[in-house]
Protein backbone atom coordinates (compact mmCIF):
# COMPACT_ATOMS: atom_id res chain seq x y z
CA UNK A 1 0.00 0.00 0.00
CA UNK A 2 2.74 2.40 -0.49
CA UNK A 3 5.21 3.78 -3.44
CA UNK A 4 9.16 3.47 -2.29
CA UNK A 5 11.59 6.20 -4.14
CA UNK A 6 14.61 4.17 -3.19
CA UNK A 7 17.74 4.35 -5.59
CA UNK A 8 19.02 6.02 -8.36
CA UNK A 9 19.54 4.14 -10.60
CA UNK A 10 16.09 2.18 -9.74
CA UNK A 11 13.84 5.66 -9.61
CA UNK A 12 12.18 5.34 -12.51
CA UNK A 13 11.87 1.69 -12.58
CA UNK A 14 10.78 1.77 -8.53
CA UNK A 15 7.84 3.82 -9.51
CA UNK A 16 6.63 1.44 -12.66
CA UNK A 17 7.31 -2.16 -10.20
CA UNK A 18 5.46 -0.89 -7.56
CA UNK A 19 2.59 1.46 -8.41
CA UNK A 20 0.87 0.18 -5.43
CA UNK A 21 3.38 2.00 -2.70
CA UNK A 22 1.82 5.32 -1.75
CA UNK A 23 -0.96 4.69 -4.25
CA UNK A 24 -4.63 4.97 -2.80
CA UNK A 25 -5.11 1.89 -0.15
CA UNK A 26 -7.95 -0.45 -1.48
CA UNK A 27 -10.87 -0.15 1.60
CA UNK A 28 -11.43 -4.24 1.03
CA UNK A 29 -8.10 -5.11 3.01
CA UNK A 30 -8.57 -3.03 5.72
CA UNK A 31 -5.01 -3.41 7.64
CA UNK A 32 -6.00 -2.19 11.16
CA UNK A 33 -8.68 -4.72 12.61
CA UNK A 34 -10.68 -2.11 14.47
CA UNK A 35 -13.82 -4.22 14.63
CA UNK A 36 -11.86 -6.60 16.93
CA UNK A 37 -10.00 -4.51 18.95
CA UNK A 38 -12.41 -2.09 19.95
CA UNK A 39 -14.38 -4.33 21.35
CA UNK A 40 -11.85 -5.66 23.23
CA UNK A 41 -11.48 -1.96 24.70
CA UNK A 42 -14.49 -1.85 26.22
CA UNK A 43 -15.52 -1.35 29.59
CA UNK A 44 -16.71 -4.61 31.93
CA UNK A 45 -20.22 -3.27 32.71
CA UNK A 46 -22.02 -5.98 34.27
CA UNK A 47 -25.71 -6.36 33.85
CA UNK A 48 -27.97 -4.64 36.18
CA UNK A 49 -29.70 -7.49 38.65
CA UNK A 50 -32.55 -6.98 40.84
CA UNK A 51 -32.66 -9.36 43.50
CA UNK A 52 -35.46 -10.18 46.13
CA UNK A 53 -34.02 -9.20 49.19
CA UNK A 54 -35.31 -12.67 50.60
CA UNK A 55 -33.00 -14.51 48.09
CA UNK A 56 -30.03 -14.61 50.01
CA UNK A 57 -28.26 -16.59 48.26
CA UNK A 58 -28.12 -14.70 45.28
CA UNK A 59 -27.51 -11.62 47.68
CA UNK A 60 -24.63 -13.51 49.34
CA UNK A 61 -23.40 -14.17 45.67
CA UNK A 62 -23.64 -10.65 44.39
CA UNK A 63 -21.72 -9.70 47.46
CA UNK A 64 -18.74 -11.52 46.61
CA UNK A 65 -18.77 -10.46 43.04
CA UNK A 66 -17.61 -7.54 44.09
CA UNK A 67 -14.04 -8.63 45.14
CA UNK A 68 -12.47 -10.20 42.56
CA UNK A 69 -13.38 -11.08 38.92
CA UNK A 70 -12.03 -15.12 39.65
CA UNK A 71 -14.14 -15.16 42.76
CA UNK A 72 -17.25 -13.52 41.05
CA UNK A 73 -17.00 -16.65 38.45
CA UNK A 74 -16.33 -18.81 41.08
CA UNK A 75 -19.55 -17.80 43.17
CA UNK A 76 -22.00 -17.61 40.19
CA UNK A 77 -21.20 -21.03 38.52
CA UNK A 78 -21.62 -22.16 42.25
CA UNK A 79 -25.11 -20.79 42.08
CA UNK A 80 -26.16 -21.80 39.01
CA UNK A 81 -25.69 -25.39 39.47
CA UNK A 82 -27.25 -25.11 42.78
CA UNK A 83 -30.07 -22.86 41.25
CA UNK A 84 -30.09 -24.02 37.35
CA UNK A 85 -33.87 -22.70 37.24
CA UNK A 86 -33.23 -19.02 38.56
CA UNK A 87 -35.28 -16.52 37.46
CA UNK A 88 -31.84 -14.63 37.57
CA UNK A 89 -30.06 -17.80 35.62
CA UNK A 90 -30.19 -15.26 32.13
CA UNK A 91 -28.43 -12.10 33.77
CA UNK A 92 -25.97 -14.13 35.69
CA UNK A 93 -24.91 -16.02 32.21
CA UNK A 94 -24.98 -13.11 30.66
CA UNK A 95 -22.11 -11.77 33.70
CA UNK A 96 -20.01 -14.79 33.53
CA UNK A 97 -20.12 -14.38 29.76
CA UNK A 98 -18.53 -10.97 30.48
CA UNK A 99 -16.35 -12.67 32.70
CA UNK A 100 -14.49 -14.97 30.31
CA UNK A 101 -14.55 -12.51 27.48
CA UNK A 102 -12.51 -10.55 29.98
CA UNK A 103 -10.39 -13.49 30.67
CA UNK A 104 -9.91 -14.26 27.38
CA UNK A 105 -11.02 -17.69 27.67
CA UNK A 106 -13.76 -17.63 24.35
CA UNK A 107 -15.07 -20.70 24.30
CA UNK A 108 -16.62 -20.69 27.91
CA UNK A 109 -17.88 -17.84 27.31
CA UNK A 110 -19.63 -18.31 23.69
CA UNK A 111 -21.13 -21.13 25.70
CA UNK A 112 -22.63 -19.05 28.84
CA UNK A 113 -23.63 -16.47 26.77
CA UNK A 114 -25.74 -19.47 24.58
CA UNK A 115 -27.21 -20.41 27.43
CA UNK A 116 -28.63 -16.86 27.69
CA UNK A 117 -32.66 -16.78 26.88
CA UNK A 118 -33.15 -13.42 25.06
CA UNK A 119 -36.55 -13.20 25.65
CA UNK A 120 -35.90 -12.48 29.05
CA UNK A 121 -33.46 -9.60 28.30
CA UNK A 122 -34.95 -6.08 27.17
CA UNK A 123 -33.07 -2.44 26.71
CA UNK A 124 -29.23 -2.27 27.17
CA UNK A 125 -28.77 -5.34 28.54
CA UNK A 126 -30.17 -7.21 25.31
CA UNK A 127 -27.79 -4.60 23.02
CA UNK A 128 -24.74 -6.12 25.95
CA UNK A 129 -25.77 -9.83 24.69
CA UNK A 130 -26.15 -9.79 20.95
CA UNK A 131 -22.53 -7.50 21.13
CA UNK A 132 -20.99 -9.81 23.38
CA UNK A 133 -21.98 -12.81 21.62
CA UNK A 134 -21.23 -11.54 18.15
CA UNK A 135 -17.79 -11.02 19.32
CA UNK A 136 -17.57 -14.58 21.45
CA UNK A 137 -18.07 -15.76 17.87
CA UNK A 138 -15.79 -14.02 16.39
CA UNK A 139 -12.83 -14.83 19.03
CA UNK A 140 -13.70 -18.78 18.34
CA UNK A 141 -13.69 -18.28 14.55
CA UNK A 142 -17.19 -19.29 14.35
CA UNK A 143 -18.50 -16.59 12.28
CA UNK A 144 -21.65 -17.11 10.23
CA UNK A 145 -24.06 -14.58 8.56
CA UNK A 146 -25.94 -13.28 12.08
CA UNK A 147 -23.27 -11.70 13.55
CA UNK A 148 -23.85 -8.88 11.07
CA UNK A 149 -27.16 -8.54 12.21
CA UNK A 150 -26.38 -9.70 15.93
CA UNK A 151 -24.43 -6.05 15.82
CA UNK A 152 -27.33 -4.18 13.49
CA UNK A 153 -30.15 -5.49 15.68
CA UNK A 154 -28.03 -4.17 18.71
CA UNK A 155 -26.88 -1.45 17.07
CA UNK A 156 -30.63 -0.14 17.43
CA UNK A 157 -30.08 0.56 21.51
CA UNK A 158 -29.74 3.88 22.50
CA UNK A 159 -27.86 2.90 25.44
CA UNK A 160 -23.72 2.13 25.75
CA UNK A 161 -23.99 -0.92 23.87
CA UNK A 162 -25.70 0.04 21.43
CA UNK A 163 -22.54 2.68 20.75
CA UNK A 164 -20.43 -0.33 20.95
CA UNK A 165 -22.48 -2.10 17.84
CA UNK A 166 -22.31 1.07 16.04
CA UNK A 167 -18.83 1.46 16.07
CA UNK A 168 -18.10 -2.30 14.85
CA UNK A 169 -20.68 -1.79 12.52
CA UNK A 170 -18.77 1.89 11.33
CA UNK A 171 -15.93 -0.41 10.65
CA UNK A 172 -17.51 -3.46 8.54
CA UNK A 173 -18.99 -0.59 6.55
CA UNK A 174 -15.61 1.37 6.08
CA UNK A 175 -14.28 -1.81 4.85
CA UNK A 176 -17.31 -2.66 2.32
CA UNK A 177 -16.36 0.98 1.03
CA UNK A 178 -18.52 2.91 2.10
CA UNK A 179 -16.41 5.58 3.34
CA UNK A 180 -19.07 8.59 3.76
CA UNK A 181 -21.50 6.16 5.72
CA UNK A 182 -18.27 5.36 8.03
CA UNK A 183 -17.41 8.22 8.56
CA UNK A 184 -21.18 9.41 9.97
CA UNK A 185 -21.42 6.81 12.22
CA UNK A 186 -17.60 7.65 13.78
CA UNK A 187 -18.97 11.55 13.60
CA UNK A 188 -22.12 10.86 15.90
CA UNK A 189 -19.84 8.59 18.06
CA UNK A 190 -17.14 11.32 18.48
CA UNK A 191 -19.73 13.28 21.07
CA UNK A 192 -19.22 10.36 23.39
CA UNK A 193 -15.76 10.71 25.76
CA UNK A 194 -15.72 6.95 26.22
CA UNK A 195 -15.51 6.50 22.38
CA UNK A 196 -14.27 9.68 21.23
CA UNK A 197 -10.56 8.29 20.82
CA UNK A 198 -11.77 5.03 18.99
CA UNK A 199 -14.48 7.36 16.84
CA UNK A 200 -11.68 9.54 15.95
CA UNK A 201 -9.41 6.76 14.71
CA UNK A 202 -12.03 5.55 12.94
CA UNK A 203 -12.72 9.43 11.10
CA UNK A 204 -8.82 9.78 10.89
CA UNK A 205 -8.82 6.08 8.94
CA UNK A 206 -12.30 7.13 6.21
CA UNK A 207 -9.41 10.14 5.57
CA UNK A 208 -6.83 7.60 4.82
CA UNK A 209 -9.09 5.25 2.51
CA UNK A 210 -10.21 8.50 0.30
CA UNK A 211 -6.19 9.09 -0.29
CA UNK A 212 -6.51 12.81 2.23
CA UNK A 213 -3.00 12.26 3.71
CA UNK A 214 -2.17 15.85 4.76
CA UNK A 215 -5.71 16.12 6.44
CA UNK A 216 -5.19 12.87 8.10
CA UNK A 217 -1.44 14.19 9.51
CA UNK A 218 -3.29 17.84 10.38
CA UNK A 219 -6.13 16.69 11.89
CA UNK A 220 -4.09 14.10 13.67
CA UNK A 221 -1.53 16.34 15.23
CA UNK A 222 -4.15 18.75 16.17
CA UNK A 223 -6.59 15.60 17.84
CA UNK A 224 -3.43 13.81 19.42
CA UNK A 225 -2.50 17.58 21.56
CA UNK A 226 -6.51 17.06 22.93
CA UNK A 227 -6.80 13.72 23.09
CA UNK A 228 -3.58 12.20 25.36
CA UNK A 229 -4.56 8.61 24.60
CA UNK A 230 -4.01 8.56 20.90
CA UNK A 231 -0.19 8.70 20.64
CA UNK A 232 -0.65 5.38 22.57
CA UNK A 233 -2.81 3.17 20.02
CA UNK A 234 -0.98 1.38 18.05
CA UNK A 235 -4.02 2.01 15.40
CA UNK A 236 -3.47 5.40 15.64
CA UNK A 237 0.05 5.12 15.09
CA UNK A 238 -0.36 2.89 11.94
CA UNK A 239 -2.36 5.56 10.62
CA UNK A 240 -0.34 8.16 11.19
CA UNK A 241 2.96 6.09 10.05
CA UNK A 242 1.46 5.29 6.68
CA UNK A 243 0.17 8.75 5.86
CA UNK A 244 2.85 10.41 6.84
CA UNK A 245 5.37 7.92 4.47
CA UNK A 246 3.06 8.81 1.46
CA UNK A 247 3.14 12.44 1.86
CA UNK A 248 6.99 11.98 1.90
CA UNK A 249 8.19 12.54 5.55
CA UNK A 250 10.18 9.52 6.04
CA UNK A 251 12.04 10.63 9.04
CA UNK A 252 8.54 11.35 11.00
CA UNK A 253 7.20 7.93 9.59
CA UNK A 254 9.85 6.32 11.43
CA UNK A 255 9.27 7.63 14.38
CA UNK A 256 5.23 6.50 14.39
CA UNK A 257 6.45 2.92 13.16
CA UNK A 258 9.00 2.56 15.75
CA UNK A 259 6.43 3.46 18.46
CA UNK A 260 3.92 0.81 16.53
CA UNK A 261 6.66 -1.48 16.90
CA UNK A 262 7.84 -1.25 20.12
CA UNK A 263 4.10 -2.03 21.64
CA UNK A 264 2.99 -5.60 22.24
CA UNK A 265 0.06 -5.32 19.11
CA UNK A 266 -1.07 -7.80 16.37
CA UNK A 267 -2.40 -4.76 14.60
CA UNK A 268 0.87 -4.03 12.78
CA UNK A 269 0.88 -6.16 9.34
CA UNK A 270 3.68 -7.53 6.71
CA UNK A 271 2.81 -4.31 4.92
CA UNK A 272 3.40 -1.85 7.66
CA UNK A 273 6.98 -3.82 7.38
CA UNK A 274 7.67 -3.12 4.09
CA UNK A 275 6.50 0.62 4.30
CA UNK A 276 8.89 0.99 7.72
CA UNK A 277 11.85 -0.61 5.76
CA UNK A 278 11.44 1.25 2.46
CA UNK A 279 11.50 4.82 4.93
CA UNK A 280 14.80 3.56 6.76
CA UNK A 281 16.54 2.64 3.65
CA UNK A 282 15.33 6.48 2.48
CA UNK A 283 17.36 7.28 5.57
CA UNK A 284 20.36 5.27 4.74
CA UNK A 285 19.50 3.36 8.06
CA UNK A 286 20.27 0.12 6.30
CA UNK A 287 21.31 -2.27 8.95
CA UNK A 288 18.05 -1.12 10.68
CA UNK A 289 16.22 -1.89 7.14
CA UNK A 290 16.94 -5.57 7.07
CA UNK A 291 16.26 -6.48 10.52
CA UNK A 292 12.90 -4.94 9.94
CA UNK A 293 12.11 -6.55 6.84
CA UNK A 294 13.46 -9.86 6.76
CA UNK A 295 10.06 -10.95 8.41
CA UNK A 296 8.02 -9.75 5.81
CA UNK A 297 9.66 -11.56 3.30
CA UNK A 298 7.78 -14.66 4.42
CA UNK A 299 4.72 -13.09 3.61
CA UNK A 300 2.32 -13.94 0.95
CA UNK A 301 2.19 -12.37 -2.94
CA UNK A 302 2.90 -9.99 -3.21
CA UNK A 303 4.01 -8.89 -0.50
CA UNK A 304 6.65 -11.05 0.29
CA UNK A 305 8.05 -10.69 -2.92
CA UNK A 306 8.06 -6.53 -2.50
CA UNK A 307 9.80 -7.05 0.57
CA UNK A 308 12.46 -9.36 -0.46
CA UNK A 309 12.89 -6.50 -3.13
CA UNK A 310 13.54 -3.67 -0.50
CA UNK A 311 15.84 -6.20 1.08
CA UNK A 312 17.82 -7.01 -1.45
CA UNK A 313 17.68 -2.96 -2.00
CA UNK A 314 19.21 -3.09 1.64
CA UNK A 315 21.56 -5.50 1.49
CA UNK A 316 23.13 -3.72 -1.26
CA UNK A 317 22.95 -0.08 0.12
CA UNK A 318 24.89 -1.57 2.87
CA UNK A 319 27.89 -2.87 0.93
CA UNK A 320 26.77 -6.82 1.51
CA UNK A 321 26.53 -7.63 -2.13
CA UNK A 322 27.12 -11.53 -2.09
CA UNK A 323 23.87 -11.21 -0.01
CA UNK A 324 22.07 -9.18 -1.91
CA UNK A 325 22.55 -11.01 -5.27
CA UNK A 326 21.24 -14.37 -3.42
CA UNK A 327 18.07 -12.32 -2.33
CA UNK A 328 17.48 -10.60 -6.03
CA UNK A 329 17.83 -14.40 -7.10
CA UNK A 330 15.09 -15.50 -4.94
CA UNK A 331 12.57 -13.29 -6.49
CA UNK A 332 14.13 -13.60 -10.00
CA UNK A 333 12.63 -17.22 -11.06
CA UNK A 334 9.48 -17.90 -13.22
CA UNK A 335 7.02 -18.36 -10.16
CA UNK A 336 7.99 -14.95 -8.71
CA UNK A 337 4.81 -12.07 -10.36
CA UNK A 338 6.27 -10.70 -13.74
CA UNK A 339 7.08 -7.36 -12.87
CA UNK A 340 8.71 -7.67 -9.29
CA UNK A 341 10.91 -10.07 -11.08
CA UNK A 342 11.79 -7.78 -14.27
CA UNK A 343 13.45 -5.40 -11.30
CA UNK A 344 15.04 -8.10 -9.64
CA UNK A 345 16.85 -9.47 -12.41
CA UNK A 346 17.66 -6.05 -13.72
CA UNK A 347 19.16 -5.19 -10.83
CA UNK A 348 20.80 -7.99 -9.65
CA UNK A 349 22.92 -7.62 -13.06
CA UNK A 350 23.79 -4.02 -12.19
CA UNK A 351 25.05 -5.64 -8.56
CA UNK A 352 27.34 -8.44 -10.63
CA UNK A 353 28.58 -5.77 -12.64
CA UNK A 354 29.63 -3.35 -10.13
CA UNK A 355 31.31 -5.51 -8.00
CA UNK A 356 32.45 -8.29 -10.55
CA UNK A 357 30.70 -10.96 -8.55
CA UNK A 358 29.72 -13.30 -11.33
CA UNK A 359 30.34 -17.21 -11.71
CA UNK A 360 30.92 -18.70 -15.29
CA UNK A 361 29.32 -16.24 -17.15
CA UNK A 362 25.99 -16.25 -14.54
CA UNK A 363 25.13 -11.97 -15.42
CA UNK A 364 25.34 -13.52 -19.16
CA UNK A 365 22.91 -15.80 -18.60
CA UNK A 366 20.66 -13.45 -16.70
CA UNK A 367 20.64 -11.13 -19.29
CA UNK A 368 19.51 -13.34 -22.19
CA UNK A 369 16.64 -14.59 -20.16
CA UNK A 370 15.65 -11.00 -19.25
CA UNK A 371 15.41 -9.77 -22.90
CA UNK A 372 13.99 -12.68 -23.76
CA UNK A 373 10.90 -12.70 -20.82
CA UNK A 374 10.99 -8.72 -20.76
CA UNK A 375 11.06 -7.78 -24.71
CA UNK A 376 9.17 -4.13 -23.74
CA UNK A 377 10.96 -3.49 -20.78
CA UNK A 378 12.05 -0.08 -20.12
CA UNK A 379 15.49 -1.40 -19.47
CA UNK A 380 16.12 -3.49 -22.57
CA UNK A 381 18.23 -1.13 -24.15
CA UNK A 382 20.73 -0.77 -20.90
CA UNK A 383 20.60 -4.85 -20.60
CA UNK A 384 21.34 -5.22 -24.54
CA UNK A 385 24.08 -2.79 -24.53
CA UNK A 386 25.87 -5.19 -21.39
CA UNK A 387 25.49 -7.70 -23.14
CA UNK A 388 26.84 -6.11 -26.62
CA UNK A 389 29.57 -5.20 -24.64
CA UNK A 390 30.15 -8.43 -23.52
CA UNK A 391 30.34 -9.84 -27.07
CA UNK A 392 32.75 -7.07 -27.74
CA UNK A 393 35.28 -7.88 -25.13
CA UNK A 394 34.86 -11.76 -24.48
CA UNK A 395 37.86 -13.63 -26.24
CA UNK A 396 35.59 -16.69 -25.93
CA UNK A 397 33.84 -16.59 -29.47
CA UNK A 398 32.48 -19.79 -29.49
CA UNK A 399 30.53 -19.02 -25.93
CA UNK A 400 29.35 -15.31 -27.12
CA UNK A 401 27.95 -17.11 -30.42
CA UNK A 402 26.26 -20.11 -28.37
CA UNK A 403 24.72 -17.01 -26.29
CA UNK A 404 24.08 -15.11 -29.15
CA UNK A 405 21.59 -17.86 -30.19
CA UNK A 406 19.22 -18.10 -27.31
CA UNK A 407 18.46 -13.73 -27.73
CA UNK A 408 15.28 -14.55 -29.40
CA UNK A 409 14.98 -10.97 -30.39
CA UNK A 410 17.81 -9.81 -32.94
CA UNK A 411 17.71 -5.96 -32.81
CA UNK A 412 20.19 -4.26 -34.88
CA UNK A 413 22.67 -3.53 -31.66
CA UNK A 414 22.59 -8.05 -31.38
CA UNK A 415 22.52 -8.17 -34.90
CA UNK A 416 25.81 -6.17 -35.45
CA UNK A 417 27.51 -8.11 -32.42
CA UNK A 418 26.27 -10.89 -33.84
CA UNK A 419 28.17 -10.27 -37.35
CA UNK A 420 30.95 -9.04 -34.81
CA UNK A 421 31.56 -12.33 -33.15
CA UNK A 422 30.45 -14.97 -36.42
CA UNK A 423 33.52 -12.81 -38.27
CA UNK A 424 36.04 -13.75 -34.96
CA UNK A 425 35.19 -17.19 -35.32
CA UNK A 426 36.02 -17.54 -39.01
CA UNK A 427 40.02 -15.73 -38.10
CA UNK A 428 40.47 -18.01 -35.31
CA UNK A 429 39.32 -20.89 -37.69
CA UNK A 430 41.65 -19.69 -40.16
CA UNK A 431 44.47 -19.02 -38.11
CA UNK A 432 43.76 -22.57 -36.16
CA UNK A 433 44.04 -24.14 -39.94
CA UNK A 434 40.53 -25.26 -38.79
CA UNK A 435 38.50 -24.65 -42.04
Amino acid sequence: MKKLFVFILTLTLCVTICPSLRAQHDTSSVPWRAREVQLVRMELLAPVLLPSTADKDLAATLTTCRYSREQALHSINRYLRAYPQDSHRDELNLYNGALYLYQGDYNRARHALENVDEKALTGDALAEWKVRLAFSLIKTQRTTSSLRSLFESAAKSKGYWGKVARLYLAGEILSEGKIGEARSLYNDLQGDNRFATDATIGYLATLYYEGDYNKVCTEGGRLQKSDKELISSPLFLQIMANSQYRLGNSLKSIAFFTSLFSKESTIATDEDRLVYGAALIEEKQYARAQAVLRPATKATKPTGEVATLYLSRALREGGLYSQAITSYESISTPTTTSSIREVAMYEMTLVMRATKQSNFGQDVRIVEQFLNDFPKSVHRTTMERFLVEFYLSNTDYNFSWQSLQRVSKKTDPIKEAEQFVANRRLWKALQNDQL
